[in-house]
């Protein structure tokens, strides 16, 4: 299989998306198998035609628009917090760095 290009998975290896918590898993992944196979039809190359954003919140989850910008929020809220945790953990090895 070819190298994932992944926008949840962060310079370490974890993923920031549906298996949050983990190393990524790549392609047993459901990102990188609607990448991959497409099975989306309004899903192609990261972007989603049908509601003119990137973000897919996978298949089955954006029959309405309501459903659609309930996973959309759901993954902006989840993006915030990876993004102050991540700072959180710079400042902590900067701190430590410094002992």
């Amino acid at each position: 299989m070819e190298e994932m290009d992944c926008k949840y998975k962060d310079e370490e290896g974890w993923c920031h998306w549906k298996y949050e918590g983990f190393k990524c898993i790549e392609e047993k992944c459901a990102f990188y198998l609607r990448l991959v196979s497409s099975e989306c039809e309004h899903f192609q190359n990261g972007f989603c035609n049908k509601y003119q954003r990137f973000f897919c919140p996978g298949i089955g989850r954006c029959e309405d628009e309501l459903e659609y910008k309930r996973e959309l929020r759901k993954q902006e809220q989840g993006e915030k917090k990876r993004k102050k945790e991540k700072k959180k953990r710079k400042k902590k090895k900067k701190k430590n760095y410094k002992k």
